[in-house]
């Protein structure tokens, strides 16, 4: 019940589980890479859908969006997680890097947004600054 759960979440013993949405595939496995390398758990979603499947079901520390997936919206989809995983931190990352993309993506629920291209240390040390005490690396 929720008490097994507030205790679980108080021993942060847990490994940081991340999920990344991205509609490039290579893009998704460098993430994938470089997170796994610094000791993150990661799922990976090419679609907006194939991302609902995941965190609609599983709860993860961190989420990763690009802003534009295909068809879909990655600021869209950042709302979604906000509103099913509050506690979850997201970043989001975008090749349109005006101010109002930030702003939209920041309104949306974001924690952080970074500019595409992203260098592999940015993106785990930002990813690692948002779960910093909520599971283990």
């Amino acid at each position: 019940g929720a008490a097994d759960n507030a205790a679980k979440d108080d021993t942060n013993s847990h490994i940081c589980r991340v999920l990344c949405v991205d509609d490039h595939a290579d893009t998704l496995k460098l993430y994938d890479f470089a997170l796994r390398r610094e000791g993150f758990e990661t799922s990976l979603a090419a679609t907006a859908d194939e991302a609902r499947s995941y965190f609609q079901n599983q709860a993860f520390d961190v989420f990763i969006l690009d802003s534009v997936l295909g068809n879909s919206s990655g600021v869209s989809l950042c709302a979604e997680v906000r509103d099913c995983q509050p506690e979850a931190a997201i970043l989001v990352i975008s090749g349109q890097v005006a101010r109002q993309d930030r702003e939209k993506a920041l309104a949306a629920g974001a924690d952080e947004f970074l500019p595409k291209p992203v260098a592999l240390d940015d993106l785990w040390s930002v990813a690692r600054r948002l779960v910093d005490g909520k599971c283990s690396l």
